[in-house]
């Protein structure tokens, strides 16, 4: 059997962040940046109270809205491009690796990511885990995170990338585990030694 090959989804292989913060600006009036919702600490509904002191909807409520009216919108997607380079690299690796996709989005977006995957890399995905599942009133209940997704999975795993350093952090004891950095954004972290900057550098660290 091929051995397994783990991606994050948003940032990793697509470039999504500007769609999302679009959506935000527009659902709430406001002029967020893509550059307040990256680099800090501040969850979703902090930047936006930041913009508007008004907002008064909790973390599950927004995070909920974004679940529901983005990330299950194909018209928010329909312009969401891929990584440069990666469908070319996908197609490669997806002939001596398994695939599998695993991403903090909410099981209810799964037909958008199907329908980016199918339309820049068909055939490629062998599965994709979702971490989150709304079950309402801004609550939600946590299917399997990233690493128990991972650490649970039989066969041999070949690695891991993912733009996030805490999901870095959270994998690396259980496999190889490589930090997407195409903007050097976290050149300051020095505590992580695997790290790539594009999607070349994963061909030539997997396709040796």
């Amino acid at each position: 059997m091929k051995p397994y090959l783990f991606f994050d989804l948003d940032e990793t292989m697509f470039l999504t962040l500007e769609h999302m913060v679009n959506y935000i600006n527009g659902r709430h009036g406001i002029n967020s940046t893509i550059y307040d919702h990256i680099g800090n600490n501040d969850s979703l509904d902090e930047v936006i109270r930041k913009h508007d002191r008004n907002f008064n909807l909790s973390w599950g409520e927004t995070y909920a809205d974004v679940g529901i009216n983005f990330h299950t919108s194909i018209e928010h997607h329909e312009d969401v491009l891929p990584m440069k380079d990666m469908p070319k690299v996908v197609k490669e690796l997806s002939k001596k690796y398994r695939l599998v996709i695993v991403t903090a989005r909410q099981k209810v977006g799964l037909d958008v990511i199907n329908y980016l995957t199918h339309k820049h890399i068909p055939g490629c995905i062998t599965y994709t885990h979702c971490v989150w599942e709304h079950i309402g009133n801004g609550k939600f209940n946590k299917i399997m995170s990233k690493r128990e997704f991972v650490k649970n999975i039989s066969g041999e795993k070949a690695g891991f990338i993912d733009d996030s350093v805490h999901e870095i952090m959270k994998m690396k004891d259980i496999l190889p585990c490589f930090l997407y950095d195409p903007t050097d954004h976290h050149k300051s972290v020095l505590h992580i030694p695997n790290r790539v900057t594009s999607w070349e550098q994963i061909r030539n660290t997997f396709l040796q």
